[in-house]
């Protein structure tokens, strides 16, 4: 009788139609420290070990599997035709590598840094050498035990030529190895392998026990080589604008130093010294360009940032980095396996950095095409280079207006859709700017010491702000408080309800919120949506709780939703902290479509108007998502609507300043780069709904893109401009996609997009590669 078939037949183990299995890891081939050959090296890097039957009585194997295949099921007696030979058995054409599984191969279960690891001697191999399954993270332990104790019994029948049936763990002792064992042929070699433990453990500021030493030592210390190809290494010259070539032919290398640590190394192919050596993280702004094959990216090099770039001698070197790259900044990032991830969403990840070209795009010509350089920002005066947050003080003789500035910097902003406004939060008190079509805002008023309706001296600080009701209400929330939400009447100038909102008696806290629809602060419509970090639910404020029961979506296990936005026609997208997107087209019920994670956390979240389009702002890059399906079933919807099928996901687009610009930066300011929320441009008076432009910031620099152009991957696609001091925010005023407002740590500044420059020139830098 089938051993596997017993073991699942127990009520304890697996149920029938499951396999005896791991269903995910990497094999690896350990050397022998006194091995002449080369490195240790990964053999498969996302596999499935299974355990199978042979023909013969008392015998199996550990099988080697792709992921996926693992569904073919254990072998019937007439697939395998073996003898009693260890060599004939690794004969079975389904598996990458199998293994009669004898107490020889002393087959065992120990941890490594967090992972649980399966290994056993490399009996074709040099004295020491062995093969370790790490298991992905993902993988129950419960799986692993159940795994482990079906191997003891195969291998107790091997031994014994009997039944296993009913045996007990203690019963199996004598194949339960530890991992010792499998340098037991090779005592001077355990010795040395303690040695070096002890040696290892005497740097260390405590004594650590010595099998975790020992296992230490037996880990690679030097960094693993990964993948290594060819390159051409170029390095921009800010004096000569351009990239100039350092060495042709250099090794570009890929390295691991530990778990979820990689390094890019450099190596010259004639002297043999290393160029380069960085950390594979976000921080080096690494920018992947198809048609040039080559890869831009920043080093930190004696307080002064280098942009370095290697440029691949073929389509099939550049893309195999690439996936490699992929994979450790993935890994760095998330703390997680790569091959945890399913092909759509690993290709997902590379296509977002590959700079994809979104086409399909009918933008409006008159309103896509640069504008010319002629027009200045409406508070420059003189032609000034730097645009001053103080440039309008002498203007200022209002007293309201030195009392809004007495504390505090502005911090946020949000402009209303039906007036002309801008209301801009300073600590507990909100700034009313008025924008006239062709001078900069112009301070209206101000509300000071904002404070709770309901609890007598506590002060609000405004941070998420709404407008409701053609811009006579606002609703926020206290950003050093977020368990309520207030109601202010903007005609009188304070809040007159608090609300805390609750769900069957309890607590619900407010992670964010949104209008129903884009637009919906032009209607009289009190309800809007609200966010937890594991619920979607509509605010209705006339509710003794404030939440709609019948329009509730709860998930059982916290999703750490942190953005919401929606579209004009009510769909919405909800983000988690880790990057997902899910795309609903309807409260309450399931997402219509799941977008993967890159593993960055969103700082904002926004839509076009007609849905087509998900802008989602990161701290370093902005993700742009083309939901409109392409092909399948649901072709011409959008991802809101139906799902996309399993071969056809979202486009995404990274947008970043370019590595070089982004040096400048670094160089110029002192600081790392943040980007501010970025948003679309918004003309409800035109018949095609498509944004023209997307604005944001980094620093005190105010970045415009050219959609049209940004979608094609146009190098010339954004424009910059200068501010004396970091930007808080920034968005388009509303119907006029060439006007745009940001909010200044003491000021409020309007300026056209005319007076962007490119930004070769407000950088000093060309705009040309290689």
């Amino acid at each position: 009788m089938n051993i596997i078939k017993r073991l699942l037949s127990n009520a304890n183990q697996a149920s029938a139609d499951e396999l005896i299995l791991i269903p995910s890891g990497q094999l690896y081939l350990i050397r022998s420290p006194k091995s002449p050959k080369s490195e240790n090296e990964c053999l498969f890097s996302d596999v499935v070990v299974s355990i199978r039957e042979t023909s013969l009585p008392f015998n199996y194997q550990l099988s080697i599997n792709k992921t996926g295949e693992e569904g073919q099921g254990i072998l019937d007696d007439d697939e395998l035709d073996a003898s009693d030979n260890e060599e004939e058995f690794d004969t079975d054409t389904s598996s990458l590598k199998s293994f009669l599984i004898d107490e020889k191969l002393k087959i065992c279960l120990f941890q490594k840094h967090g992972t649980y690891v399966i290994a056993w001697k490399d009996l074709d191999g040099d004295i020491g050498d062995m093969f370790e399954f790490r298991i992905d993270p993902s993988v129950s332990v419960e799986s692993i035990n159940q795994f482990m104790l079906a191997v003891y019994k195969c291998e107790y029948e091997r031994k014994y030529k009997k039944s296993s049936l009913n045996l007990k763990l203690e019963d199996l002792q004598e194949f339960v190895f530890d991992r010792e064992s499998l340098f037991d042929d090779d005592p001077d070699l355990l010795s040395t392998l303690r040695t070096s433990a002890n040696i290892h453990s005497s740097k260390a500021v405590d004594d650590s026990d010595s099998d975790d030493n020992f296992e230490d030592a037996l880990e690679v210390t030097d960094p693993k080589l990964l993948f290594y190809t060819n390159a051409d290494l170029l390095l921009y010259d800010e004096v000569k604008n351009d990239y100039e070539l350092k060495v042709s032919s250099a090794f570009a290398r890929i390295l691991q130093n530990d778990v979820w640590s990689y390094n890019l190394e450099v190596i010259s192919s004639e002297t043999k010294k290393t160029l380069v050596d960085v950390s594979i993280t976000n921080s080096i702004d690494a920018a992947f360009d198809f048609d040039s094959l080559s890869l831009t990216f920043n080093v930190d090099s004696d307080s002064l940032v280098l942009t370095w770039a290697l440029q691949f001698p073929s389509r099939k070197s550049y893309e195999d980095f690439q996936q490699w790259f992929m994979k450790c900044l993935y890994e760095t990032n998330n703390k997680a396996s790569w091959v945890t991830l399913r092909d759509d969403e690993q290709q997902f990840m590379i296509d977002a950095i590959n700079n994809l070209k979104i086409d399909e795009m009918d933008v409006d010509e008159d309103e896509s095409e640069d504008e010319s350089d002629d027009e200045k920002p409406s508070n420059i005066r003189n032609n000034k280079l730097f645009v001053s947050d103080s440039d309008s003080d002498e203007d200022d003789e209002n007293g309201l207006m030195k009392r809004f500035r007495a504390s505090g910097v502005n911090s946020g902003m949000k402009l209303a859709y039906k007036d002309e406004l801008a209301f801009v939060s300073r600590g507990d008190k909100l700034g009313v700017f008025r924008m006239d079509q062709d001078s900069k805002p112009q301070f209206s008023t101000a509300i000071e010491n904002i404070s709770s309706a309901t609890k007598k001296g506590k002060s609000i600080n405004p941070g998420n702000m709404m407008l409701q009701k053609g811009d006579t209400i606002m609703i926020l929330q206290d950003k050093n408080d977020k368990d309520k939400l207030y109601k202010m009447d903007l005609e009188y100038g304070k809040v007159v309800e608090d609300w805390e909102l609750k769900k069957n008696n309890s607590e619900l806290p407010v992670v964010n919120f949104a209008p129903n629809e884009k637009f919906g602060e032009l209607t009289e419509d009190q309800t809007f949506l609200g966010l937890s970090h594991q619920s979607l639910f509509r605010v209705d404020p006339r509710l003794r709780e404030k939440v709609v029961d019948s329009e509730f979506k709860q998930y059982k296990t916290k999703t750490n939703f942190t953005q919401i936005a929606t579209t004009e026609d009510g769909y919405i997208a909800a983000s988690t902290k880790n990057g997902e997107i899910k795309l609903y087209d309807k409260l309450g019920k399931n997402a219509k479509t799941l977008i993967p994670a890159l593993g960055d956390e969103f700082v904002g979240l926004t839509t076009s108007d007609d849905g087509r389009f998900v802008l989602a702002t990161c701290d370093k890059y902005l993700l742009l998502l083309d939901v409109k399906i392409k092909q399948g079933r649901n072709k011409n919807s959008l991802g809101f609507e139906k799902s996309f099928d399993k071969d056809s996901k979202p486009v995404p687009k990274k947008l970043s300043l370019r590595p070089e610009h982004l040096a400048y930066f670094r160089n110029a300011t002192g600081s790392e780069p943040h980007f501010t929320k970025a948003n679309f441009s918004i003309n409800r008076n035109t018949k095609k709904k498509e944004p023209t432009a997307i604005v944001t910031s980094v620093g005190p620099f105010a970045i415009i893109w050219n959609f049209k152009k940004a979608l094609q991957n146009d190098s010339a696609s954004y424009s910059i401009m200068r501010y004396d001091s970091n930007i808080t925010s920034g968005d388009f005023k509303f119907n006029d996609s060439k006007k745009v407002v940001f909010a200044l740590p003491n000021d409020v500044s309007m300026a056209s997009n005319r007076a962007f420059k490119k930004a070769s020139e407000q950088f000093s830098v060309v705009d040309s590669r290689y």
